[in-house]
């Protein structure tokens, strides 16, 4: 993983080294499928791993798929710039740094540990603008989904457990039984909203008993 990103910081100036075809032109448009294809692999990998509680890490599978995206971006625009027709002296697309910045577009650490491990002081400026407009993104986000109403986990740990939220009074239907053996109970003729059930022996049993005790007429 970290041989592989560091090929993607990887500038295009040497004439001696293609860096797995990154900076072949003829292999651009394969690059470009091969990296979208990479950072969607990746990013399903990552929340497998990660939603499994599996010791796998997710600082590096992160700057992994950021590295990918932004390798692929800058591939876009170097292509994007070549189909233009435009001339310039020297590369106007610094295609490490593209990876660079997608590697560190997640937390504070996270920029921390790539200036440290790359020493790529240069792009400080560009690094904290794009985290910030990347924890602007995804705080306007969350801040949507509260604001609908939506089912959302919070990252805070809750002091109650389960059975709180579970219904205790919960009532089973019995074991081999029929639907032609039970009635159902409703709050009304209107509404008809199931309220449970009731066999058919203990219903009759109930009504035979109201009409010894109270008289009662009318049955169901």
């Amino acid at each position: 993983m970290t041989e592989t990103l560091g090929i993607l910081f990887q500038e295009c100036e040497s004439k001696t080294h293609d860096y797995e075809n990154l900076c072949i032109d003829s292999q651009s448009f394969r690059m470009e499928s091969l990296l979208i294809i990479a950072t969607i692999l990746r990013t399903g990998f990552v929340i497998i791993s990660y939603g499994t509680k599996v010791p796998a890490g997710i600082f590096i599978p992160s700057m992994a798929v950021g590295s990918t995206f932004g390798r692929f971006l800058g591939l876009c625009k170097a292509l994007l710039i070549h189909i233009q027709n435009f001339h310039y002296s020297q590369h106007c697309v610094t295609l490490g740094m593209y990876a660079f910045l997608g590697a560190a577009a997640a937390q504070v650490c996270v920029v921390v540990i790539m200036f440290e491990l790359t020493g790529a002081l240069t792009y400080i400026l560009p690094t904290m603008i794009t985290f910030m407009v990347t924890m602007l993104v995804g705080g306007l986000f969350v801040k949507d989904v509260l604001l609908n109403g939506f089912p959302f986990l919070d990252k805070e740990e809750y002091s109650f457990g389960v059975s709180t939220m579970r219904k205790h009074d919960l009532v089973m239907t019995a074991s081999d039984t029929k639907l032609s053996q039970i009635v159902p109970v409703v709050q009304d003729k209107t509404g008809m909203t199931l309220l449970g059930y009731i066999g058919r022996v203990e219903l009759k049993y109930a009504i035979d008993k109201a009409k010894r005790v109270r008289g009662a007429s009318n049955a169901l």
